[in-house]
């Protein structure tokens, strides 16, 4: 019922050998992972072949100088934290490209496009598209974390999200709603926090957006960039939380921006200066490819921060196809 760091154990044992102790341990998936070291005097063929096959980490003849005993530990130690190491390693890059923006190669009516950059270790930006007869919904959430276990519940967020947009085609609004609702009663995902933004894009250039928390987006035209101007009560903080959505109508030649705190992070210059320059580039960009534009943009983060994120930061673009 202990947890051990490292198993020695001799071969000739009265009762059970070693040997039999090393093959009930392997019954046990709990204890693979468990280094494991035989030291014996005794240096029978049979037994090097049995130990050949028992996956032991290493075998010391006895008699066993002190010195030579700690280095033996040591080592076994530092290749079983390099392993460990490199595992989580494997398995939170492997999360961090599942979690990356996926965007659909043929949406009716839209261009979207999308770019994300950020530390690596953050909560996550996430985005989840879903596709409908006369609409689609886009929903964009950042969650709220500085480590690796902030991933995991990216990971969750982004499942409870897909899962709600498969078995239903919500308003903006229900969604926010049934989001936060699961936030505060799942034991999960109550454990981190999200703001998210959720705009239903009509076939007829009609946009819904609604938004919990999170910055509004922006319409970007040829003379201007307008906020949305859409607030929302983060979610989770309480039962039934009721959000509303505003209706816009897409002109030709407009483009949605949404975005999460992370790509409006500041260093030097004040937030109002940088604002102004990325959306400025948004609109110098706007006949451009959204891929263009979306570039550029990032070229104004990454010089005002001098390729120092803090925070996973993702910018979406939306415009009508004509």
């Amino acid at each position: 019922h202990l947890d051990f760091n490292l198993l020695l154990s001799e071969i000739n044992m009265p009762g059970n050998d070693g040997i039999d102790f090393r093959q009930k341990i392997s019954q046990h998936s709990s204890d693979l992972n468990i280094p494991f070291v035989f030291m014996s005097g005794d240096k029978k063929a049979d037994h090097q072949s049995q130990l050949s096959r028992l996956g032991i980490d290493d075998f010391l003849i006895k008699p066993i100088s002190k010195p030579s005993l700690l280095r033996c530990i040591s080592r076994v130690l530092t290749r079983i934290y390099q392993l460990n190491q490199l595992n989580d390693r494997q398995r939170t890059k492997s999360i961090t490209q599942s979690l990356l923006p996926q965007i659909p190669i043929d949406i009716p009516k839209w261009n979207i496009d999308a770019a994300s950059d950020g530390p690596g270790y953050g909560g996550g930006v996430l985005l989840a598209i879903k596709i409908m007869d006369d609409a689609t919904l886009l929903v964009v959430a950042d969650i709220m974390g500085h480590d690796d276990a902030a991933k995991f519940f990216s990971h969750a967020y982004l499942g409870y999200m897909r899962g709600v947009l498969c078995a239903s085609s919500p308003e903006p609004a229900e969604f926010l709603h049934l989001l936060s609702n699961a936030l505060y009663e799942d034991a999960l995902l109550s454990k981190s926090m999200c703001t998210c933004c959720v705009l239903k894009l009509s076939s007829n250039g009609i946009v819904h957006v609604a938004a919990a928390g999170h910055p509004s987006p922006l319409i970007i035209s040829s003379g201007h960039s307008d906020s949305m101007e859409i607030e929302g009560m983060l979610p989770g903080l309480m039962p039934d939380i009721v959000y509303a959505s505003k209706e816009y109508q897409l002109l030709p030649g407009e483009r949605i921006a949404v975005y999460t705190d992370g790509f409006i992070d500041t260093s030097e210059v004040t937030e109002t200066q940088y604002f102004e320059r990325v959306t400025d580039e948004l609109r110098l960009s706007l006949k451009q490819p959204l891929a263009a534009s979306l570039s550029r943009a990032f070229k104004v983060v990454e010089s005002n921060l001098g390729n120092r994120l803090t925070d996973d930061a993702l910018l979406v673009l939306v415009e009508p196809i004509l």
